[in-house]
């Protein structure tokens, strides 16, 4: 929940973000170029990795970090595509070290 926060809490509110999976996110930055989601997804990276998050006893706990990959909609690409880039992305990051942004090939 404190991660999903930190998110909402950094991006703008005409920008839509959701919980797809079990751990992933899917965040909709309408009318943003891929440097401008790369910018946000840097700042939602840092955020996170900053952020403190407390047990229930208020204990801190170990730091949290994120993978985050981004894809730009393309015409004549359909939402199943744009999301199977975003997460091949994704998994590039994780792939290269984790808490890191990494862009689809096209973009």
């Amino acid at each position: 929940r404190a991660v999903a926060q930190t998110m909402v809490d950094n991006v703008r509110p005409s920008d839509m973000l959701a919980r797809f999976g079990g751990e992933e996110f899917i965040a909709l930055l309408p009318s943003t170029p891929v440097q401008g989601a790369t910018l946000v997804a840097e700042r939602l990276r840092k955020a996170v990795a900053d952020s403190v998050v407390l047990a229930r006893d208020g204990t801190p706990l170990p730091s949290v970090t994120v993978s985050l990959g981004i894809a730009a909609w393309r015409v004549p690409q359909d939402g199943p595509a744009l999301i199977a880039a975003a997460d091949a992305a994704l998994y590039r990051a994780k792939r290269q070290g984790r808490n890191r942004v990494c862009c689809d090939n096209a973009g």
